[in-house]
């Protein structure tokens, strides 16, 4: 039984409807999700309910917490009624949401988005083919054409614009190195006229050295957005529109790591007390838990951040001096596997894709295929590491210019 008008339009019980709205109920008013009724009738296509809404004075056009309209959520799930329906009435098709897309971008989204915001964030019903089928009937009426902005049925579209933009997937880094790296290079060109060799070391070198970095980082961990979801370290921005709170996150990174570098002290004294970094780490860690359980109460989230500060700092100084101590000697093998993790991450997805695709089929469980294609992947791209990029152009901008000694690596 519904308990109140979002509930009743999402079920299109029009009886319920109106006994709400005789009760004083607000129709605009935002209900479970942050939705109004009429997204609500409009995300599970109930047209009656719709109509009933409508002639009541619903909003057609309202936003729910993502600044989607209810006209956008019907064609991100393909409801064609309630899409040709609102049309009639007027809505608007060219507001866009919080991502900046419009309802014929929303519909861009994968079978993997769609069925994410489905099942775990509105905790609603999801036929993927009754959505694709419902989508082409969609974009019809918004478009009149299968124009090339909407081809679902192109793979690049479908596995690189989500939501209206060009994503990035797992090579975010890469774009946001770009901007880095000329932001580095403007600042060299600067600095170089300003004698601040001194401090530089200072700041590399100092104790104190985590009474900058951790406000810095906690600022930007603060601001990043992700404080509704209580979210333990940073997270990632991967469409070309920069963000530059993220942006600054890794930046404090950045920059620390170029001070560093030409600093013969940092080397020498940075990490020596690396048990004591694991261990304020670990205590850090455990004591969040907790918190991230009851993100929702007060000013929980500025103490995740503050703790995802610290923590964070705590493990890069520990694996400095752990490495240091254990793995400072030279050792082939490991300069190798060192070399080719870079190699890895760029190349490893969609391998990974086309091997769990092979394997999807198998009566096997799922940890052993995990297993398998783990090792699979792993040792394909190893080998394509060493005879197909470490002696070429592509490794040397990886990893700097490797010779053969000897005929071995």
């Amino acid at each position: 039984m519904p308990n109140d008008l979002g509930g009743a339009a999402s079920v299109g019980n029009l009886q319920k409807i109106r006994e709400w709205l005789q009760k004083g109920a607000n129709i605009n008013g935002k209900y479970d999700k942050d939705f109004t009724p009429l997204h609500w009738a409009a995300t599970m296509n109930q047209v009656d309910a719709i109509q009933l809404l409508a002639d009541e004075g619903a909003d057609l056009n309202a936003r729910d917490g993502h600044q989607s309209t209810p006209l956008l959520l019907a064609a991100f799930f393909g409801q064609a009624e309630s899409v040709e329906y609102l049309l009639q009435r007027g809505a608007i098709p060219k507001l866009k949401n919080k991502d900046g897309s419009l309802p014929e971008q929303a519909m861009m989204a994968n079978r993997t988005i769609t069925e994410w915001v489905a099942r775990d964030i509105l905790q609603i019903p999801f036929n993927w083919t009754k959505i694709s089928e419902g989508r082409n009937q969609v974009r019809k009426l918004l478009t009149g054409e299968h124009s090339y902005i909407g081809q679902e049925t192109s793979w690049f579209v479908r596995n690189y614009f989500l939501f209206g933009q060009f994503c990035t997937h797992h090579l975010w880094f890469l774009y946001d190195l770009v901007y880095l790296t000329v932001g580095f290079l403007l600042l060299m060109g600067i600095l170089k006229f300003i004698p601040i060799n001194g401090f530089a070391r200072w700041l590399t070198e100092s104790p104190l050295r985590l009474l900058w970095l951790a406000p810095l980082t906690y600022w930007a961990q603060l601001n990043m957005g992700s404080g509704e979801d209580g979210v333990f370290g940073p997270s990632t921005a991967v469409f070309l529109k920069p963000d530059w709170i993220k942006l600054g996150y890794y930046a404090i990174f950045f920059g620390y790591g170029a001070i560093c570098f030409p600093h013969k002290g940092f080397h020498e004294k940075v990490g020596r007390f690396w048990p004591v970094y694991f261990a304020l780490a670990t205590i850090f860690f455990l004591a969040v838990l907790p918190i991230i359980e009851n993100k929702d109460e007060g000013s929980n989230y500025e103490w995740i951040s503050l703790l995802s500060a610290l923590f964070v700092w705590l493990m890069i100084f520990g694996l400095i001096g752990c490495f240091r101590k254990l793995f400072s000697q030279a050792n082939p093998k490991v300069r190798f596997i060192s070399d080719s993790a870079y190699w890895l991450y760029i190349a490893h997805l969609p391998l990974i894709q086309l091997i769990q695709f092979w394997v999807s089929g198998w009566s096997l469980p799922s940890i052993v295929k995990l297993v398998l294609i783990c090792a699979i992947t792993t040792m394909l791209l190893l080998l394509s590491y060493r005879y197909l990029i470490r002696y070429t152009l592509v490794g040397t901008m990886l990893n700097g210019k490797r010779y053969k000694i000897n005929g071995t690596n």
